[in-house]
């Protein structure tokens, strides 16, 4: 019962929080919560995020009006069904070698986990962008977003 009700808070508050997902999970952590990885230590840099196979909360819809300093105000319909639970990982190797990452990185809340659910948002204009990260420099083209994620806290009990 604990779980639903973080559950019902979590959503409750999705336009303070509430994080766009372009296609795949990927997140970004507050600067507030992040902490710069030193070189050497644990750094929870990434989020690994599984299938939810069961949800058994009972089914709503909600709509959200969101922002998000990139791609501006946009209008989604959320399901109410979780997709993913995403957590905090920290990578030990790459290709069996050390992690060697290009850019600055800065550690995630180990504690801090995410439920990921399904979302319409208003049809938006494809856009080329330019990203890179430790795996590639991309060259790409996005559409809509597919997923809204919230912060979460697992609970000990069903």
């Amino acid at each position: 019962m604990q779980l639903v009700a973080v559950v019902h808070r979590a959503c409750s508050c999705l336009l303070a929080v509430a994080v766009i997902v372009l296609g795949v999970a990927w997140f970004a952590a507050t600067d507030a919560a992040a902490q710069p990885c030193a070189p050497g230590a644990v750094c929870f840099d990434h989020l690994k995020c599984y299938a939810v196979t069961a949800d058994h909360h009972a089914f709503k819809g909600h709509k959200l009006e969101v922002f998000n300093q990139q791609f501006g105000q946009e209008t989604c319909k959320m399901t109410d069904h979780a997709k993913l639970f995403c957590a905090p990982t920290a990578k030990t190797s790459v290709d069996g070698h050390p992690p060697n990452s290009p850019f600055p990185t800065e550690s995630l809340d180990p504690s801090q986990d995410f439920i990921c659910y399904s979302a319409v948002c208003q049809p938006t204009v494809k856009r080329q962008i330019v990203a890179g990260d430790q795996f590639a420099h991309r060259d790409m083209v996005i559409a809509n977003a597919r997923l809204i994620c919230a912060p979460a806290r697992k609970s000990t009990t069903p």
